[in-house]
């Protein structure tokens, strides 16, 4: 399975998702909006050293269906440059803001040699929902091949990422 945060409010509980991948040995995929790479750099760069993946999710959270083929591709480059100055390390996936991916923005996408990533296992974790409700979510839903999305900066997902990380080992996953 892969474990994908999606980053664009606070960093609060960078230290704490260190902590509990660490634990578990996972690690996971950080989609991180340029504008919260801004304000955020060390966190950026933590998640980095850690081992985890760094990538796009856009420049501002634009939604790319109300964007043209330019704006897409500025989002996507201008989140690119950013990222790339902290971690010093091309990028090399995308997620659309809000999964709200059009066939311009996979063609955009490619285009910049990129591969967009979507979920199939939503933890509904920024809905602020109970640590319970996100476990069984993510533990009903998930399967081989599965990719969860969580979210940073939100307020149960480090008591749930730790239950539900506990419960997919015991089931077998990695």
């Amino acid at each position: 399975i892969a474990i994908t945060f999606d980053a664009a409010w606070t960093n609060q509980d960078t230290d704490q998702l260190i902590k509990i991948l660490k634990k578990h040995n996972a690690t996971a995929t950080f989609f991180i909006v340029g504008d919260w790479a801004d304000r955020f750099p060390e966190s950026v760069k933590a998640f980095y050293n850690a081992g985890h993946t760094i990538a796009n999710h856009s420049d501002t959270h634009k939604a790319f269906s109300k964007c043209s083929r330019d704006e897409i591709r500025k989002e996507i480059v201008n989140c690119n440059e950013k990222l790339e100055n902290i971690i010093g390390e091309k990028i090399t996936l995308v997620r659309a803001p809000s999964g709200d991916y059009t066939r311009e923005s996979l063609e955009v996408a490619e285009s910049l040699g990129m591969q967009t990533i979507q979920w199939n296992c939503d933890s509904l974790d920024y809905t602020k929902i109970s640590v319970e409700e996100i476990f069984n979510r993510v533990v009903k839903n998930v399967d081989n091949g599965s990719i969860i999305l969580f979210h940073n900066g939100v307020e149960n997902t480090v008591d749930a990422l730790d239950k539900v990380l506990t419960e997919l080992s015991k089931q077998g996953y990695s």
